[in-house]
């Protein structure tokens, strides 16, 4: 392990931090300690735990996780933590406005009661590229592309759904006329779909029918049996054949899963 003399910080902040970041690891994830064993020193690895926990802290405020008031302040505990462990570790020569930009978070997480972000904004490219390379009039290219762009906002606008809801094609269940079901549901401001792993607490299972009922939401889910837990994170399961009704509400995603040849499911939470 590099010794604290290399990242020129002897100061009790690096103490405190290291303290902090040994136990932050054990809420970290296996794709976070591939990640961090890559690092090969303890400045990198630093970094990497103190910002991986800003971003989970932006994202536990923005899917309702955390109550507004309390992920602001936590966040702006957690960015002033970050920018004086980088100015200890790298100098103040590299710190760019955008490192004090970083501390309008907070306040702007208690103003608007909500995260205001450029997620949407970054993910339009993949809409553009899907719209350009079917673009053959590349005499008036640029006019053409943003003409169909305007076209796909448009009726995306249309399609928009700002409530809990069905989404896609509906019908009824049979045998229980009064439950509508669907392959995918909105609800908190993110979709679940058929076929996804989700979450319920220390519960995972797979989603095989959205449905709702008067004004509930809810999934027929397939529970998963636990296996093995690989790391604070990381937990194994086993699909099953029963069946069990749970909440939109109360649903989660996971970060990531993936189904091993043998048949067990690696599934990866917050």
């Amino acid at each position: 392990m590099t010794s604290p003399s290399t990242l020129g910080a002897t100061s009790s902040l690096y103490v405190a931090a290291t303290s902090s970041l040994i136990t932050n690891l054990a809420a970290t994830s296996s794709l976070r300690f591939a990640a961090i064993s890559s690092l090969g020193h303890m400045r990198g690895l630093l970094e990497f735990s103190l910002i991986s926990h800003h971003k989970d802290l932006l994202l536990a405020i923005k899917q309702g996780l955390l109550p507004v008031d309390d992920g602001a302040a936590q966040l702006e505990t957690a960015t002033r933590t970050f920018l004086e462990l980088h100015k200890v570790c790298y100098g103040g020569q590299h710190l760019k406005p955008k490192h004090h930009w970083m501390l309008d978070l907070g306040p702007q997480v208690r103003r608007d009661r909500m995260i205001l972000d450029a997620f949407v904004v970054e993910r339009q490219h993949l809409v553009v590229k899907s719209v350009a390379e079917h673009i053959r009039n590349t005499s008036n290219y640029e006019v053409s592309v943003l003409s169909s762009l305007v076209n796909v906002q448009i009726r995306a606008v249309r399609e928009l759904k700002l409530c809990d809801e069905l989404l896609g094609r509906t019908s009824l269940l049979e045998g229980m006329p009064s439950v509508v079901v669907s392959d995918k549901l909105t609800i908190h401001s993110f979709t679940v779909s058929v076929d996804e792993v989700v979450l319920r607490g220390h519960e995972a299972g797979v989603v095989l029918t959205c449905a709702r009922e008067g004004l509930e939401l809810f999934c027929f889910v397939a529970p998963m049996v636990k296996l093995a837990q690989v790391t604070v994170q990381a937990t194994r399961f086993r699909r099953t054949t029963t069946l069990a009704i749970w909440r939109a509400a109360d649903l989660q995603h996971c970060i990531a899963w993936k189904e091993d040849p043998d048949g067990a499911v690696l599934v990866l939470a917050r």
